[in-house]
């Protein structure tokens, strides 16, 4: 929030939609630390923190794919889903929910497939959300769009996110020397590190293009509004928040059934 402001105040609705990526992440390594801290206090208690975990990295790859859509996306290509914000943000919304969902069940199905089903859902979420850019790298047709300084450090994440989703796909090292990487030097450290480094790359590729694309920005279809960046976002919060609660309900109706049978 320091470093946005520096150059937008906080009140000028062109930054809405990085304030909107800088809580979403601010909220994914604060839950993702919570879950992680209390997780062990039993069985439920784990699930469930683990359950909002996956809801705020869904919230948090919302809210990169609507910065990316207003800062980022090329503009001179006739794409409906990027001439259509609500098309673009439809796709994410629904992208974010069943990312959420498919986790949430992956912790009582396809429990030999758990990491690859989570990684893999949360790089579909990831390519979607950040397509404005690639679409952008692909195809760029101006100057604006093809000289950016921001290119480097948006190809640095995606090494960093890539790198970091192998390793927790792979469970390498653990797999290769089972009981020795328990505490420390497991895939999932390295996912955690990984993607912290590679989320700053990923706001300085944000940040660079709302400050250097602006004037070109402000003259096309869209520009952000309260409505369609942090209200929305707000939406997408509260919905992944109830599909959080449903499967927490769907825990305690089920164990509640194997009390009666016992």
């Amino acid at each position: 929030m320091v470093v946005l402001s520096e150059h937008n105040p906080l009140e000028d609705p062109f930054a809405y939609p990085m304030i909107s990526f800088v809580v979403g992440t601010s909220a994914m390594f604060l839950m993702s630390s919570g879950a992680h801290l209390f997780n062990s206090m039993s069985s439920k208690t784990r699930h469930v923190c683990f359950f909002f975990d996956y809801a705020a990295i869904s919230v948090y790859a919302f809210s990169a794919g609507q910065a990316f859509y207003f800062y980022s996306r090329p503009l001179k290509l006739d794409w409906v889903i990027f001439r259509s914000y609500p098309s673009f943000v439809a796709l994410c919304t629904i992208v974010s929910c069943l990312s959420l969902s498919s986790c949430c069940a992956s912790r009582h199905r396809w429990i030999g497939h758990k990491f690859l089903i989570r990684t893999g859902t949360f790089m579909a979420s990831f390519f979607i959300n950040t397509s404005p850019y690639w679409v952008r790298m692909w195809d760029c047709q101006s100057d604006i769009d093809c000289n950016s300084v921001s290119i480097p450090y948006f190809k640095r994440q995606a090494l960093f996110f890539a790198i970091a989703a192998l390793a927790n796909g792979s469970r390498l090292p653990e797999r290769l020397m089972p009981g020795v990487f328990d505490f420390c030097g497991q895939s999932h450290h390295f996912l955690h590190i990984l993607c912290a480094i590679g989320t700053v790359d990923e706001f300085t590729a944000l940040y660079l293009d709302m400050l250097g694309r602006r004037k070109a920005l402000e003259l096309s279809h869209v520009t952000p509004t309260f409505a369609n960046s942090l209200l929305l976002t707000t939406v997408v919060l509260v919905a992944n928040v109830a599909i959080v609660l449903w499967f927490t309900r769907a825990i305690k109706s089920n164990d509640t059934a194997c009390k009666k049978k016992t």
